[in-house]
Parts: C-alpha cells; structure tokens; sequence
C-alpha cells in the first residue's frame, strides 16, 4: 500500500510539472506576442502624441508669426505718423514766425521746405511736400524736386500725386502703398507712404517706409521660431534613437540631427531606387498610417535591413512636413525584456510549485490510505450508502474536516465572488455614467466662445458671460462672435428641459443660430425663422428653446434684436438707470414651423449696456421657497457703480443669487450675459 501512495505521489508530480511546464510555454508565447504588439501599437501611439504636441506648436509658433506681422505693419504706420507729426510741427513754426512778423511769407516757406529737404532718417528716407498744382516743392533727389508730379506715376501705372491729394478730401491724411525707387538705388520695391494735408499752406506732406525693412523684421522673427523648433526637435526622442525632422515642399531639409541643410530631394531609398522625401510628401495624405521603410543604423551603416516607422504631416501655412523616425527593433525591444524577466518569473514558480505540490502530497497520503482502508473495510460490512453519501465519499480528497472546510470556503467564495461581481457592475457603471457627464460638462464647456480671442484687439465693446448648470450638464447656452468687421452678434437660450437631452439640443440650436448669423446682412428675426425650421424637424420629444439674439453695430451702437418667447433683458445706462428691454412676443423655438420672429432696434450710447440671462436667475429659490425675482435684479443693477466693466456686473448678478439662495439646490441653469458698448474705434 506505501508503495501504491509513493508511485501515485510521483505521478500526481510529474502531471503537475508538465501540467505547469505547457501552461507557462504557452503563456509566455501569447504574452511575447501580445506585448510585442501592444508595444508596437504604444510606440506608434507615442510618436503620433508627439507629432501632434509639434503640430500644435507650429500652428502657435505661424498664428505668433501672422500676429507679428500685422503688429510689425501697425507699428511701422504709427511710426510714419510720429515722424510727419514732427515735420508738421518744425513746418509750423516757421508758419508762427511768418504771422508773428519776424519772416515774410516768403522766407517761412522757404525755411520750412529746406529744413524738410534736408532731413533723413532711418536707411537714407527722407520727407516730401506737394503744393495744390502737384509740384514737389520739397523732396530729397534733386531729380524729383521742382518737378511738376501730376503725371508721375509707380511702376502700376497709379498717378501717385493725385492719388494722395483725392484721398485728403475725406480725410487729412492717409496711407498709399506703391511701388518706388528708393533714394540711391535703381530697382522699385514696395513703399508704404503716409501723407498728411497741411492746410495753413495748402500743402501736401508726407514720408515713406519701404516694405523690405517690415520683411526684415519678419525674417528675423522667422529665424528665431526656427531657432526654437531646433531646440524643441533635438530634445524630444522616441525609443532608442527615433527623432522627428523638418523638411519644406521644395525638399530642403530644415531640421535633422544628420541632414540639417541638406537637399533632400536628390536622397533615394537605397533599397527601392526611390526618392525618399517624395515617399514621406505621400504619406502625409494619411498621417495616421505609419510609412514603413528598410534603413541602416548608425552603429550598423550600409545595412538597410532595419524597419523603420515614420509618421509625417503637412504644415500647411509654411508648406512644411514634420516626420517621425523610429526602429521597429527599438519599440519591440522592451517586450523582450518583459518577455525574458516573465521567464525567470515562471521558472521561480515552476520550481517552488513542484516543492509545494511535493510536500502537500505527502502529507495528503496518509489520509488517502487511512480512507482506501475504510473503502474496503465498507466492501465487506453490510453498510449501505445512499447516493448523495456515495458522490460524496467518491470526491473527497482530504480528510473529512478539510473537505468540509473547503465545502464551506467554497460555498462561501460562491456567494462573495458573485456578490462582488454584482457590486463590480454597479460600480463600473455608475462610475462609467458620472465619466461620461464630466466629460459631457468638459465638452459643453469648451463649446463656449472664448472671451480673449473674440475680443483681440477690439476695444469697441466689453463682453462677459457665465454659464453654470444645475447638472453635470445643462440646456442652457451663451454665444457671441463678430459677424465681420462691423457687426458683433450675441445670443442667450434656455431649453425647455435640463440634462443631457437638453445639453444635445442647446448644441444643435447653437451651431443653427451661428450658422444662420454669418451672413450680416439677414435680420435677427429671420435668424431665428431659420434656426426654427431645422429644429422643428425631428422634433419627437417636442423640446423648444427660448431665445435673444441680438446683433451690435460697434461703429454706431445700434442694437437690432429679436426675441424667441425669452426672458426681456436689462438695460443699464451710463446714469445708472435700468430697465426691461420690450420684447417682441416670439414662440419658442422648435414648436412650430409656422412661428413668425419681429426685429427690433435700440441704441446703445458709449457706456450703456444690455444684460441678458435666463430665468434661472429670477427663478432663483431659497430655501423658503422665494423667488429672487426681476425686482431685485433691477434694484441690484441700479446700485452698481456705472459705468463697470462686464464681468463685474456679471459676477455681482451671479454673487447676489447665491447669496440669496442660502446654500438652497439650483432649481435651474442660470446664464448671464453682460454687453456694454465703449464707443466706435477712434471716436
């Protein structure tokens, strides 16, 4: 019987070994290949993040650069009229001294036309004046000066002269750009004059900037984003040696860590004969798809057996492509060195689980022979077992409290591991639904225009907005943005329901109201025609919107407006009086394809303003039930200091309702929206 135990104790081992030795080879060749894979797949992943972070910093670096150009030009023109208004000023002094009596006429012009003859400034530009009958009474080149200019025209064939005195009838100076010789050379190049009309003399005076000194400025601007980008290349890495280079349309490549300046269009794939930068311009048709290519390495040259990725997009405002470059060998390697540390790892737990299997054996044995000797004791008594007591006899394996433990552990882990699976799923999916309404609420937010950039450089108006739903996500919206130049369109809307249904639905209304608005020449009213009949299609849950859509005239201050079945907005004036704006009567938007929307006008003065919100601020509760009503808004409104700026306004409306709803929940989504109008530009 002991040697019945020790050969069923080998064999129990020797199943078991082999049992783990096929587990552990299969396992480590699906997880060698699944995390080669996945190292791939993350590698090219990585590449591509930062091949987007590089395109995102180019696309700042060209917005910088645009910027810079237009400053570059405004700066140049402010220049011009700094430098006129000097010789404007040495030009009337001598006009005092003729009306003083200390020169003649005469003598004070005479005076002032050569003090502007001989003054230059910057490379060799000079200052020019004109009489009435177009004859440089004054100019830098003595070929010029004296000359009659009626007919001299640039290489355009635009009458110069007349051009400047025609455009002084609207106003007293101007700006006229041309093509001219500059002083000393032969060749024209562009030139930017600025002219100013002297009427004491009834002369024209005037300067000019030629536009290759602007380009100068905008090259060495170029140069130093260049200088940047090098920098930013040559510190940013992928595996191994993968880099990312910089190459134009033409095939000059701009940046490298070998190749910098180099012509790339004469390089060729030496395995296919092609032209490599050529392969690359075709692979940024689909930059999502790596191009896969053979290549050496630098400690292997001359042997293009190494697979290479490369990622590559267009630049478009620079004609640029940036691509990556990276070894598959690179990407792959650590999976292999997770791969040989698994084996190591298997290998510890095959050994330790042949010595426990071993020892667990011996000492299951004894019982095993002390149950055998009980089997055949029952084989000759007269002992009848039931069925339930055969199956049970039949699938112990360890002594009677060890299997009655173990049935007991069983069951347990039975019930606990459903429970935990129960639990697992309910948590998953809450968790899943509360992600999903963050991120809901992060894209609903990032639909809000962005204050700084539709303001840049207008100073026209003063705009603030808030927007804070009652949810994760809400039916409320705000928007504004500059139909063109001249006209600033602002909107405000509550849909009927709140969540993510309404969070949908204020999204589609927004994009059909801006898109309606694009043309300025279309009347708030038929706006919201517009934006009604798309959403009344569709419509199953009949949800509506209501609406105020109103369109600013920043040069005059007029405001056309109209109104779908919204709350009336305020208007506050420089005074510091307030009151309810009347409103068209309007329908909600959505309901009905046949609801009609009237336009109307007010006028805004420098400093007056219009606030406009939702009825989640005059419906306001707190916890007595009370509404915070239109009456406080007006009272509050009127005690501000005027005139303040929009954001002040806005965050004193907002500040007021929180105070009045001590610590209440927020029955609704509250959206306030404060406009003032500053006055045209210049004015």
């Amino acid at each position: 019987m002991i040697g019945l135990f020790s050969r069923l104790r080998v064999i129990i081992v020797l199943v078991v070994i082999c049992a783990l030795g096929i587990t552990a080879v299969a396992f480590m060749i699906f997880t060698q290949r699944e995390v080669t894979r996945s190292m791939l797949v993350q590698g090219d992943a990585e590449a591509r993040n930062i091949m987007h972070v590089i395109m995102l910093n180019l696309a700042d670096n060209a917005s910088g650069l645009e910027f810079f150009q237009k400053y570059a030009r405004r700066r140049y023109e402010q220049h011009l009229r700094d430098l006129v208004s000097v010789i404007v000023s040495e030009v009337d002094f001598f006009h005092g001294l003729c009306r003083k009596g200390v020169l003649t006429e005469e003598q004070a012009r005479r005076a002032a036309l050569d003090a502007v003859q001989n003054t230059r400034y910057g490379n060799n530009d000079y200052f020019f004046i004109y009489d009435r009958n177009n004859v440089a009474i004054s100019h830098a080149d003595p070929r010029i000066r004296g000359r009659d200019m009626s007919h001299a025209t640039d290489i355009k064939g635009r009458p110069v002269a007349k051009t400047m005195w025609n455009m002084t009838r609207e106003h007293r100076d101007g700006f006229l750009t041309l093509w001219w010789t500059r002083l000393g050379q032969k060749k024209p190049v562009p030139k930017l004059l600025y002219f100013y009309h002297y009427p004491k003399w009834d002369w024209l005076i005037g300067t000019g900037l030629y536009i290759d000194d602007i380009d100068r400025d905008v090259a060495q601007k170029m140069a130093e984003i260049m200088g940047v980008l090098k920098r930013t290349f040559n510190q940013v890495h992928v595996s191994e040696t993968g880099y990312f280079s910089l190459f134009d349309g033409s095939g000059k490549i701009l940046i490298h860590p070998g190749l910098e300046n180099a012509d790339g269009s004469v390089l060729k794939n030496p395995v296919t004969g092609r032209n490599h930068l050529q392969d690359l311009i075709a692979a940024s048709g689909n930059p999502a798809v790596p191009f896969k290519y053979f290549w050496d390495k630098p400690d292997d040259p001359g042997d293009y057996r190494y697979l290479k990725f490369s990622h590559v997009e267009r630049f478009t405002p620079f004609n640029w492509y940036v691509s990556s470059s990276v070894y598959q060998d690179e990407m792959e390697k650590p999976a292999g060195i997770i791969v040989k540390h698994q084996a190591i790892f298997v290998g510890i737990v095959v050994l330790f689980s042949m010595i426990v299997v071993y020892l667990l054996l011996s000492r299951v044995t004894a019982p095993l022979a002390r149950l055998t000797w009980h089997a055949a004791a029952l084989q000759k008594s007269d002992f009848t077992l039931s069925k339930d007591g055969e199956r049970e006899l039949l699938q112990i394996r360890f002594p009677k409290e060890i299997s009655h433990l173990a049935r007991t552990f069983w069951n347990m882990a039975q019930r606990l591991g459903e429970y935990l699976k129960n639990l697992q799923e309910t948590t998953a999916a809450r968790e899943k639904i509360e992600s999903e309404l963050r991120i809901a609420r992060d894209i609903q937010m990032s639909m809000l225009p962005n204050r700084k950039a539709v303001l840049a450089g207008r100073t026209e108006i003063d705009i603030y907005a808030v927007l804070e739903p009652a949810r994760e996500v809400g039916g409320d919206l705000y928007d504004f943005f500059f139909i063109d130049e001249d006209h600033f369109c602002f909107i405000v809307g509550d849909v009927s329901d709140k969540g993510v249904p309404a969070a949908l639905f204020m999204a589609r209304s927004k994009a059909l109201l801006r898109s309606a608005a694009q043309d300025r020449n279309i009347a708030p009213g038929r706006i919201l025609q517009a934006a009604n009949m798309e959403l009344t299609d569709g419509n199953e849950m009949l949800m509506f919107i209501t609406v105020f859509l109103g369109i600013l005239n920043i040069r005059t201050g007029e405001v056309v407006f109209s109104n779908a079945a919204h709350v009336p907005p305020v208007l506050f004036m420089e005074t510091g009086l307030c009151r309810t704006v009347e409103l068209p009567v309007g329908k909600p938007l959505g309901i009905t394809k046949k609801a009609g929307f009237k336009t109307q006008r007010l006028h805004l003065q420098p400093g007056e303003g219009l606030l406009v919100f939702t009825d989640g601020v005059t419906e306001a509760e707190n916890r007595e039930k009370g509404f915070f009503g239109e009456e406080r808004l007006l009272a509050l409104l009127g005690n501000l200091d005027h005139p303040t700026g929009a954001n002040r306004c806005v965050d004193a409306v907002l500040h007021d309702v929180k105070s009045f709803s001590k610590g209440a929940p927020q029955s609704d989504d509250i959206t306030v929206l404060c406009v003032r109008y500053a006055g045209a530009a210049g004015a």
